[in-house]
This record gives structure tokens, sequence and C-alpha cells, in this order.
């Protein structure tokens, strides 16, 4: 299984890509289950998504070909961004669906609407190694950076929504950060976590937060 790489950038040794091959979906288990165990995303659950949205999946990785004895990319962390169907997210926001409910709608859907105006960030995972306590994290750059490609690939509409629930206190200060607002307690979700969503008007909407908070190193270019 070959991803098309549709979205790529550069961060210095860091690069933020769609996932192409199987061995990045592996990777992305690998690095999850360790933590998430039985809730961490399968293989095989990340093909049948990719199948109805082949651009929903964005990996990142540092080229260690510059340090000693290193050669090739280390595999860094992942972030999973799906259009939903109103229906099935207006019944997850109810606490009447679970995480694992959530299909994706198709591409071809997605493709025929002129873009789609509802998206769930259903993971942003990055090795414990990296999540630095500094503003330009690598776990803030790939969900900065990742939300930049997405925003320009065409695939988006607005008004649009992006809705996702904090599974850790340091994911639900990442997605504040970022201006998403609480909205669901956690008591109220099938999961048990709480929900979080973000709404803009245009791609400078979504992004005007970072500038106001002095976020600017997390601005693309």
């Amino acid at each position: 299984m070959v991803m098309p790489r549709q979205y790529y950038v550069r961060l210095g040794e860091l690069t933020v890509r769609l996932a192409e091959t199987q061995q990045d979906l592996q990777n992305i288990h690998a690095i999850e289950y360790p933590v998430f165990g039985d809730l961490a995303f399968t293989v095989a659950q990340q093909q049948a998504w990719l199948k109805r949205f082949p651009a929903g999946i964005f990996v990142m990785e540092r080229d260690i070909s510059t340090k000693a004895g290193g050669q090739g990319t280390e595999f860094l962390g992942n972030f999973h961004l799906w259009p939903v169907a109103p229906d099935l997210a207006n019944r997850f926001k109810q606490g009447q669906l679970t995480y694992s409910d959530l299909l994706p709608v198709t591409m071809a859907d997605v493709v025929a609407a002129g873009g789609w105006p509802l998206w769930r960030i259903a993971s942003l995972f990055v090795e414990a190694a990296y999540r630095v306590p500094t503003a330009d994290n690598p776990v803030a750059l790939l969900l900065a950076h990742a939300l930049n490609l997405w925003a320009d690939s065409g695939h988006v509409s607005y008004p649009v929504e992006l809705f996702s629930t904090g599974f850790t206190i340091q994911g639900q200060r990442l997605l504040e950060r970022f201006g998403f607002a609480p909205e669901v307690p956690a008591e109220q979700m099938a999961n048990q976590r709480p929900l979080f969503v973000k709404r803009a008007t245009s791609k400078n909407d979504l992004f005007a937060i970072l500038g106001q908070r002095g976020l600017d190193a997390l601005l693309p270019e």
C-alpha cells in the first residue's frame, strides 16, 4: 500500500508528510500501543480509513543521516485528521458513539462536495523523548504544520469545524493553546474524555490564535 505524497514540509531535520506505506502504519501502532494499549489504532483500522480517505494520516520523522553512525530517518509521531459526516459527529458529541464508530467520509464525497466543513482530529502523538517543554516542540510543530498542509489541500470548505477529545491533560492544554474550546465534559462522552471544538471562517482565522498568543514560531510561512 503506497499513499500518494500530496503534502510535504521540511522543518530543518524534521519532516511532516502524509503516511505513504504500511511501514508508516506499523510505526504508528508501535509507538502508540505501549501507551494506549487496546485503544491504539491497529494497522488494519488505519488501512480501512485510508481506503476511504487517503489523505488523513500525517507522520513526522527526523533525518538522522548527519548524526554519528546514523542513516536514514527516525519515526517520531503521527497526526490523524478525518472528514466526518454531520450525523455521526452529532451522535458522537451526544455520547451515543465511541471513537471507533466515527468512520471518515470518502474522498469521493469530499471532492463532490467541493471541500468538507466538519473534521475530527483522531490522534496526535509523538514519542515521549521528543515531547520537550518548549513553545515550538515537535508535538506543536506537527499539529501546526499538518493543519497548514491540510488547510492548503483543497479538501476544506469554510466555515470549518474541527473537534477532538483530549485524551491526556497535556493534550487538552495543547488543544487550548491552538484555540480549541471545551464543549462537552468527559462524563457526557462515551469514551469518558472531554470534547474540544475549534471553528474558523478562513485559514487566517484558523491560525490567528497562534500570533495572538505569541506562538509565532509555529506559524507556517
